[in-house]
């Protein structure tokens, strides 16, 4: 309260509310008044009030300029201001006019574009008043934040009159190519990849391996050979999950102490059929209930998970999203089971704040290699919409004794 706010945005007109100003992102400006000049100064470090009172009686509403231009002369002419302390405050100050200046040249940069509101200040959190710059030479750093993807950075290298057949950009063309894909493939055959090029890209220039090597080298492709010599590529953090998933599945499988799994039986209210299929799938450590819908995956499961709980075994149930978490509890319910579903995120201790959420390489969890899950067992509903890397942070977080219940 007191401080002056420099709004970035545009009027709107409403409907219930009439003309409103809605903003993308602000700066704390530069106050005149006494009491705002008073209030400003504090903040500085080294300036209390009796500083920042004798600043303002010295130059009025003029001393903001003389402590940042001249903090020599404010040493010299306010008592107990020292210049260790005037030069700190006019290193801040500076910073702040400097960062004013870079948030009014990206919100020119980021004008009509759907980027969110927060994304000024993460650049400027990352690049400080060069961050308009480092944006015009690689929009394609602005994939790195949450909810800013390959569309809207690509569209942005082309509006800035860059060079569309650049090798960068056909290796980022390629990435995309593979992420967007519905197939459900990590691996892409490198033919594949030549076609997804050039139908981005003019064919005639097109350069498939020098993209591909480019990619290799920038940490953000994976390429190899298989047994008869044949090339795949694939994204990277996709391997890498992939290569997770693989090694985590083959720890836990291969621990060679007896498991909890129940045993079931016709008093479990299941048929015959259903008994022989989850003995089955509870043969290893890893189970998968597989089946198409009505044939009462969610029942037994549910009956698994009743006869695990009398047990006193730990159980964590949950789902790749809030829906299918809702849905799980409700069926949980029905089958008399009071216990709450959650998506796997909140399951794993999503991060949130500056440090955490999603930094456009990850997500970043509490739970993980380091700091594995108490669970026993944990059960993962409507598995075929889980992707590689939430999975592969999923078993991160289970020790090699966690028994895995997949369900889809």
């Amino acid at each position: 309260p007191g401080l002056t706010y420099r709004f970035f945005g545009e009027w709107k007109s409403s409907p219930k509310y009439g003309r409103q100003f809605a903003f993308q992102t602000f700066v704390q400006a530069e106050p005149r008044g006494r009491r705002g000049v008073l209030r400003y100064l504090c903040l500085l470090p080294g300036i209390g009030e009796f500083t920042a009172l004798r600043l303002w009686e010295a130059w009025g509403s003029e001393c903001v300029d003389v402590l940042r231009d001249a903090p020599e002369l404010a040493a010299a002419t306010i008592p107990r201001l020292s210049i260790k302390k005037a030069t700190a405050a006019a290193a801040k100050l500076k910073e702040s006019k400097i960062l004013e200046g870079a948030t009014i040249d990206l919100m020119n940069l980021f004008e009509g574009r759907t980027l969110g509101k927060n994304i000024v200040k993460s650049v400027l959190a990352d690049y400080g008043n060069r961050g308009a710059e480092m944006i015009r030479k690689n929009p394609y750093l602005l994939m790195r934040y949450r909810g800013v993807g390959f569309l809207t950075t690509d569209a942005m290298y082309l509006e800035l009159g860059m060079n569309p057949s650049k090798l960068k950009r056909q290796t980022m063309c390629i990435s995309h190519a593979i992420s967007s894909n519905q197939d459900g493939h990590i691996w892409y055959s490198v033919n594949w990849a030549k076609t997804a090029l050039d139908f981005s890209i003019s064919s005639t220039e097109t350069r498939l391996d020098s993209a591909l090597a480019l990619g290799r080298r920038a940490g953000l492709l994976s390429i190899r050979k298989d047994e008869a010599g044949d090339t795949w590529v694939a994204n990277r953090k996709d391997c890498l999950a992939e290569e997770w998933i693989s090694q985590k599945i083959s720890e836990i499988q291969a621990y060679d102490r007896p498991g909890i799994w129940p045993v079931l039986s016709a008093d479990d209210g299941l048929t015959p059929h259903q008994i022989e299929v989850a003995s089955a799938v509870m043969a290893g450590r890893i189970g998968i209930l597989g089946g198409a819908p009505g044939v009462g995956k969610t029942y037994t499961t549910a009956a698994i998970v009743r006869r695990l709980l009398d047990a006193g075994i730990r159980v964590a149930v949950c789902g790749p999203t809030g829906k299918s978490a809702v849905r799980i509890t409700e069926s949980m319910s029905e089958a008399g089971l009071n216990i709450e579903a959650t998506t796997i995120h909140r399951l794993l201790g999503c991060v949130i704040g500056d440090q955490g959420g999603h930094d456009g390489s990850g997500w970043k969890f509490t739970f993980g290699a380091g700091n594995p899950f108490t669970y026993n067992v944990i059960v993962v509903d409507e598995v075929s919409m889980v992707d590689n890397e939430i999975m592969a942070s999923l078993l991160k977080a289970c020790k090699e004794t966690t028994q895995i219940l997949l369900v889809g």
